[in-house]
């Protein structure tokens, strides 16, 4: 039971008007008085109290989390995670708000203006908790049949291995009217895409292609859920373990497969120190759902509306190969090729993803402004017939079918080093030249840079050159990255937003990176990669330059 939102502005009112800025007060619960020291207090309108003398005084449990700085304080089967930030320290100790307690512990506080003093009750009637089953299906429920859908919020992954961390945050916004009008953004970054349907037409803009294609729009949610996926080999719901339950099409049309659910369990596994220093979103259940071979998913469902307000998916290296299904079984340790590669890459890899909703709303008024797209100038708009087509065209059509620049000659482009100077492909020309496309997000690419750079450092002497052309979005971001990891060779950055860019993408057919080209003394093309690859399988590209490469360690 939750104290209404009149009495909590009534409660806030009289504490504004203790006189001081902070003023003492007595705290009871129960009709107990509480010997608090330091004393309970009251600073700008806040009823504040010792963190751990309050939290046992309801007979909560507290846990300080010290790389959080932040305390994890639960009663039951509910908990609430205080950070350090949101208190006050007084005579070396931690005091918190009150109300910020109660409510997500369910007690009840008020305020008796004759002894200025907070109450608090604990002995109020607590609803029984669902079983997780039920939990899932009332989400299930509020979501299916909906006629419009809004909602904002974040998305995070951290990619973590031996001696290098990656985090990638995007925001994304969705909003759809029936049935077939959607708006869905996830940005910023070159991950980053963009699908608007007006009814008539579907237009998905992708930031990695640089592209717009444009299709005739389905004519219901299904289809548009299955465009969504369509600008990249892989959809989101896929990156997140195929795991679908969170997926708004999804669950508007009901399609949840509940036969694949293996295991449905309240809460989450408390032994991850990653699950347990995440902010939990209040007054919702958690549980924790596996489907198939996926990993585990964990769902924070508001008790309230029903709705999704966070769902968190860790794993590692190998069950994330298996989720994007790159070549079936993991490979043994070594294979040869670039999948033995791939495989030794994400191994010691750990992946911990985050997606959190804020302002949902279900059939309520989407305002139509939100469907109007109109393509940013200068990109290139793709024209396809049907939704099918729109995977080659968002990448190009050579891409798609995989073309390989071995024995062409590589095209010239102008591209800056990191003092802002323009350097030309073609100054290298008459030199064996490693060429290295890569991005300080690429966890793979930031992998091999340090192989190259070993590599460079013994067979410079013989006239090697490399090239590193980083995709970032600000060349700022590239120099903050090599002063942190430095290398010897040349490192330039192209411009993502400019034409150069557009036209080095589809001269070199740039659909992944690390894409590296080696190439001749004679300014030819003799090999064509994309993706990590052993430094052995790099020295023998190069060895076909000319290069010894029989002392290389």
């Amino acid at each position: 039971m939750r104290v209404s939102r009149m009495v909590w502005g009534v409660l806030l009112f009289v504490l504004v008007s203790v006189a001081g800025a902070d003023a003492l007060v007595d705290v009871y619960v129960d009709g107990k008085k509480q010997d608090f020291a330091p004393a309970a207090r009251v600073r700008e309108g806040k009823a504040y109290a010792p963190l751990r003398a309050a939290a046992e005084a309801v007979g909560a449990d507290v846990k300080w989390i010290e790389a959080q700085q932040m305390a994890a304080v639960c009663k039951g089967d509910r908990c609430i995670n205080i950070k350090k930030t949101e208190g006050i320290i007084v005579e070396g100790r931690l005091l918190i708000p009150l109300r910020l307690m109660a409510e997500a512990l369910q007690t009840q506080v008020t305020w008796d203006s004759k002894r200025k003093a907070v109450l608090i009750r604990t002995d109020v009637p607590q609803a029984t908790t669902p079983l997780p089953r039920e939990i899932l299906d009332r989400m299930l429920a509020a979501y299916k049949g909906a006629e419009t859908y809004q909602a904002e919020g974040k998305y995070i992954a951290n990619t973590m291995m031996p001696g290098m961390e990656y985090k990638m945050k995007m925001v994304h916004t969705t909003a759809y009217q029936a049935p077939n009008l959607l708006y869905v953004e996830f940005s910023p970054g070159m991950q980053g895409y963009k699908a608007v349907c007006d009814g008539q037409r579907l237009y998905v803009e992708t930031s990695l292609f640089r592209r717009v294609i444009q299709a005739p729009a389905p004519p219901d949610l299904p289809g548009l859920g299955e465009a969504l996926a369509k600008p990249y080999p892989l959809s989101l719901s896929e990156l997140l373990g195929g795991m679908e339950l969170f997926a708004f099409d999804t669950l508007i049309n009901g399609d949840v497969d509940v036969d694949q659910i293996k295991s449905i369990k309240s809460g989450f596994d408390e032994t991850s120190e990653w699950l347990a220093s995440l902010d939990k979103p209040r007054n919702s259940w958690a549980i924790t759902v596996t489907v198939a071979e996926a990993p585990q998913v964990v769902m924070w469902i508001d008790r309230d509306s029903h709705l999704l307000r966070q769902v968190a998916v860790e794993m590692g290296g190998e069950q994330y190969m298996k989720n994007l299904n790159l070549g079936g079984e993991f490979p043994e340790e070594s294979e040869e090729g670039p999948a033995g590669a791939m495989a030794d890459y994400f191994r010691n890899m750990t992946m911990q993803i985050l997606m959190t909703w804020k302002g949902t709303a279900l059939n309520q008024l989407v305002p139509q402004q939100a469907f109007v797209y109109q393509p940013p100038e200068g990109v290139e708009v793709t024209e396809v017939e049907s939704v099918e087509e729109m995977s080659s065209a968002g990448m190009g059509e050579e891409a798609a079918e995989g073309k390989d620049l071995a024995e062409q000659a590589p095209v010239d482009f102008t591209a800056q080093d990191l003092e802002g100077n323009s350097v030309k492909l073609s100054d290298f020309k008459g030199q064996p030249l490693v060429l290295d496309f890569w991005a300080t997000w690429c966890p793979p690419c930031v992998r091999e840079l340090p192989i190259l750079e070993e590599i460079y450092a013994q067979l410079k002497s013989q006239g090697l050159q490399i090239v590193a052309v980083s995709s970032d979005a600000r060349i700022g971001e590239v120099k903050q990255y090599v002063e942190k990891h430095p290398v010897s060779f040349t490192v330039l950055w192209l411009d993502p937003r400019s034409e150069e860019s557009s036209r080095v993408d589809e001269e070199y057919v740039i659909t992944a990176i690390p894409r590296t080209l080696y190439i001749s003394s004679e300014w030819l093309v003799k090999a064509d990669t994309t993706g990590l690859h052993h430094k052995k399988d790099i020295l023998e590209a190069i060895s076909g330059l000319g290069i010894d490469t029989r002392g290389v360690k």
